[in-house]
């Protein structure tokens, strides 16, 4: 057998195999959570003041907190939130922006209600477990909850207090739903307006595949969502966020140490020297091409699971602000393409392609900030080929 053969089909990558790397790495993280938990504990010990060394969730904390205060428009002004960011914590590098829609204030301010290692513990695990749950249905087997559970991204958006599983347990639980209860399963992809870089392609694909019921469910909690919190905290404040959205694009497109983070396509070309004048248009272009093929699978309506993989793999490459912590949405295409293998048989290249985007947020910051590799871009193409694949299969 060639090398390129040994790569293509990966027979050596077997059941029993990927379930012992899965409970190694899960120890690896294990201790390694242990080892942080440890230093932010003994800096915490120093620090004068006494003050937590905390994750990203500090933001949604203090937001939740300024909305409390109300004045909920102030979560989106620099000077407030560094103030309220830091009577919270000991912060390095300043302050952590807030650029979600006033709709997030609605569950920052309920998050605001606890203390705060409760509401930490709430918002991880409130999103984590909703979306293992949805994965379940895809895949029962009992193998599949350490893989799941101890997946490098969702525990990276755990450890960073991050928001990346609210689009992905929203993908997931539209993709049970949309068959048996489509209006519901547009309700649950609602919650894809708390991050609107990541609500393009599942609401075009279910308009595509003329589900007009979830795109109902859809249109109805969203704007719902949308007009209540209006009601709630007034105009101002979504004024406010509008304003600070120009804020948010400048310092992720033109703030050189932003690049390394981000994992998008416009952000991959400006690693490799490419001006934004030439790195945006390309952007652009790559999205609407990613979009036209989601589009284009779901006219076919290969089925609601297919439909939304295909969805939650096109996301990444279409909007142009993802990090590590944004990639539990890649968990949905890979167990539905997982159990499809298990039913039919395994296709050439997707062991690999699987192994490389289940590993990938482990590397991704280590090889954009030390050797400037655009990893994001090709790893999200080929997961989004071999769902693309699955999904014309069945169409």
């Amino acid at each position: 057998m060639s090398k390129l053969a040994v790569l293509r089909r990966a027979d050596w990558l077997d059941g029993t195999r990927a379930f012992a790397w899965a409970a190694i790495l899960a120890l690896l993280l294990a201790v390694s959570a242990g080892f942080i938990a440890h230093g932010r504990d003994m800096a915490r010990a120093a620090d004068p003041a006494n003050l937590r060394v905390t994750t990203d969730f500090v933001a949604f904390y203090a937001a939740g907190e300024l909305t409390l205060r109300g004045t909920p428009a102030l979560a989106y002004d620099s000077a407030a939130t560094a103030a309220a960011q830091g009577a919270l914590a000991r912060l390095e590098g300043g302050f952590l922006g807030f650029y979600y829609p006033p709709v997030m204030l609605l569950l920052c301010a309920g998050l605001a209600l606890l203390p705060f290692g409760v509401a930490w513990l709430v918002w991880g695990l409130g999103g984590y477990l909703p979306l293992a749950l949805a994965l379940r249905r895809l895949l029962p087997q009992r193998w599949a909850w350490l893989p799941l559970l101890s997946a490098p991204a969702a525990l990276i958006t755990l450890a960073n207090g991050q928001s990346g599983f609210l689009a992905a347990a929203s993908l997931a639980w539209c993709a049970v739903l949309l068959e048996r209860r489509p209006f519901l399963a547009g309700l649950c992809l609602s919650g894809l307006i708390l991050k609107p870089q990541m609500a393009l392609a599942a609401p075009l694909g279910l308009l595509a595949a003329r589900r007009w019921r979830a795109l109902a469910g859809f249109a109805v909690a969203g704007a719902a969502l949308a007009a209540g919190s209006a009601a709630v905290f007034g105009l101002p404040t979504w004024l406010a966020f509008l304003r600070n959205a120009a804020v948010a694009e400048h310092a992720m497109t033109q703030f050189a140490p932003h690049w390394h983070k981000l994992l998008s396509v416009v952000t991959g070309l400006r690693l490799l020297g490419a001006p934004l004048a030439v790195a945006y248009p390309a952007q652009i272009a790559a999205s609407l091409a990613v979009l036209a093929v989601v589009a284009w699978l779901a006219r076919g309506r290969p089925g609601g699971m297919a439909e939304m993989a295909v969805a939650a793999a096109a996301t990444p490459l279409i909007a142009p602000h993802v990090l590590d912590y944004d990639l539990p949405v890649l968990l949905l295409p890979m167990a539905w393409i997982t159990a499809r293998a298990q039913a039919t048989g395994w296709r050439d290249w997707e062991k690999l392609t699987l192994l490389v985007l289940y590993a990938l947020p482990l590397f991704a910051r280590l090889l954009t900030f030390g050797a400037s590799i655009p990893v994001g871009p090709p790893a999200f193409a080929a997961g989004l080929y071999l769902c693309a694949r699955r999904a014309r299969i069945q169409a």
